[in-house]
């Protein structure tokens, strides 16, 4: 199966960016509107709003984090390996995908102890040999196929 590097790209890098961005300015004018209004009932609501945003981009950092890596990854870097899945690891935190109008979730594949980051929809399993072409800096797996 092939994972198109701007699809990750955009869901992993562009998109958290673009969201924690927006969720400083929303942060900082909840903090304005705080010190201008002064009364506590408000307050309250800003107080709440501030600290659920500042949640949100903390699980946004993870995930700019894994896509950081993309600025100066090209598929062109792509590295090819082949080896016997030793392990499955769900990714927490990570981005809804839709490959071929399928659902897929992320997960940590594992080769040996090197961990690689692929979409699974559910086709792989612990023990099938694979054969995946990744980006050796973010680990991010565009292309792999069943041996």
């Amino acid at each position: 199966m092939k994972i198109n590097y701007d699809y990750y790209y955009k869901n992993n890098f562009i998109i958290p960016l673009l969201s924690s961005i927006a969720l400083v300015v929303f942060i900082g004018l909840n903090i304005f509107m705080l010190l201008k209004k002064g009364d506590t009932k408000s307050s309250t609501y800003y107080i709440f709003t501030i600290l659920a945003s500042v949640l949100v981009i903390a699980m946004l950092t993870a995930q700019l984090y894994r896509g950081f890596n993309l600025i100066v990854e090209k598929e062109s870097d792509a590295d090819v390996i082949s080896g016997e899945i030793t392990d499955i690891q769900f990714v927490y935190n990570s981005p809804r995908y839709s490959l071929n109008g399928e659902a897929c979730h992320a997960v940590w594949l594992f080769i040996g102890d090197q961990r690689y980051y692929i979409l699974d929809t559910d086709e792989i399993s612990i023990g099938d040999k694979v054969q995946l072409t990744y980006l050796p800096r973010s680990r991010f797996v565009i292309e792999y196929y069943k041996e």
